[in-house]
């Protein structure tokens, strides 16, 4: 049952957060990999009596291998990012299991267990990911004019559609203070 719950457990991570950051890692390599890492949990349980090094190696050593085997290096930000979302998605399924077993709700029956815990998941998933929308769109942007320029973040809205009606191009917004540090009253 220990395999199981752990195989569970860390595909549910790794899974929330694939979708949480939209990473687009195919699942069954998420599986595959929350598998093998599973194995070696086992394999530690089984032969490292001192808890504390068990702790360390599985959350330091074996967390942060899964991580990367999932979802690759593609720089230290990017991989940090990783292993923060995996590591708060195994410490929300954590509280949950744990409050359920304080509480002794479904203590007998894991299978509604594993539906608390992937519950927990899926909202959280939902809650943080809609916060995350806005910020997905916003990029940083260089606005060039001659030898004027100025860098700023902008914010991209397809939803608009607006298009310049004698040219046929997409046109962008800006508020009358950026204008005014690019373009010139006189000239432009």
């Amino acid at each position: 049952m220990f395999l199981l719950e752990n195989l569970f457990m860390d595909y549910m991570a790794i899974l929330g957060c694939n979708c949480l950051l939209k990473r687009r890692i195919h699942a069954g390599r998420l599986f595959a990999v929350s598998l093998i890492f599973s194995l070696f949990h086992l394999f530690l349980v089984c032969f490292i009596r001192n808890r504390i090094l068990y702790l360390l190696i599985a959350h330091f050593v074996l967390n942060t291998g899964m991580v990367f085997l999932c979802f690759g290096w593609e720089g230290k930000r990017s991989y940090l990012e990783n292993w923060v979302v995996t590591y708060f998605m195994c410490v929300i399924q954590g509280g949950a299991l744990e409050w359920l077993l304080e509480q002794q709700i479904f203590t007998q029956n894991e299978v509604l267990q594993i539906f608390v815990v992937t519950a927990a998941v899926v909202t959280a998933v939902i809650c943080f990911g809609e916060r995350r929308i806005y910020g997905n769109h916003i990029y940083p942007a260089e606005l060039k004019k001659g030898e004027r320029h100025i860098r700023l973040h902008a914010y991209w809205d397809s939803g608009n559609q607006l298009m310049d009606p004698y040219t046929g191009q997409e046109i962008s917004i800006l508020s009358e203070t950026t204008a005014e540090k690019i373009f010139s009253k006189e000239k432009d």
